[in-house]
């Protein structure tokens, strides 16, 4: 059984994605709007990694501070480094970028996870007990689980995962750009990670 407690991204998300799918353990989610409505247990992106705005703008910056390749004019005027500025820094409440999707183990449309629907398996509000001391939360989440307690008010935990979590997750958008692996499989030697020269290896793709 794996407890949500309204947040959850990142690392939260990649560890909940090998419970769910490939251990097959039923979540619990609380918290929510004021329904009794079920609830999704993952409550942030379901990206696999993330980068800060001023990691991505210090990383457009290096060009214009090096100069190895092309001068500063160059980028302005010829690249789309020009187009960036530190506004996001300026308007943003949230930080981070989504920089690669998250794709399921055998999924072969390869949708990101971001446009699946899931569902937790049990909704349970939260008390104001809960709400000073965290056993409380324990203790009312393994009383669902384990000791038949209806304190579900959406889903069932007490007849275990659902059918959604071996791969029949509900779509909700799943649009995404269509990539040609074998056509970047062949152009890999063009492929720079760096100003000096070094080129891509490996086999894995980053989608964004």
């Amino acid at each position: 059984m794996v407890v949500y407690d309204g947040y959850c991204a990142s690392t939260c998300t990649i560890f909940s994605e090998f419970m769910r799918q490939q251990a097959n353990v039923s979540t619990i989610a609380l918290g929510g709007r004021p329904t009794r409505d079920i609830i999704q247990a993952v409550g942030g992106v379901k990206g696999t990694n993330s980068y800060p705005w001023d990691y991505i703008l210090g990383s457009v910056e290096l060009p214009y501070q090096l100069e190895e390749v092309h001068d500063a004019d160059y980028y302005s005027n010829e690249t789309a480094l020009g187009d960036y500025s530190n506004l996001p820094l300026l308007r943003a409440t949230n930080y981070v970028v989504n920089a690669r999707d998250g794709i399921r183990d055998g999924d072969e449309e390869q949708t990101p996870l971001h446009f699946v629907y899931e569902p937790a398996d049990c909704r349970i509000y939260y008390t104001p007990e809960m709400v000073v001391d965290q056993e409380a939360v324990w203790k009312t989440a393994a009383d669902a689980a384990f000791n038949g307690k209806s304190y579900c008010v959406a889903g069932d935990i007490s007849s275990g995962p659902q059918p959604y979590k071996r791969g029949l997750a509900t779509k909700k958008h799943g649009i995404r750009r269509d990539v040609d692996l074998h056509k970047h499989a062949a152009a890999i030697g063009n492929v720079w990670t760096d100003m000096r020269g070094f080129t891509h290896g490996g086999d894995g793709y980053m989608y964004p």
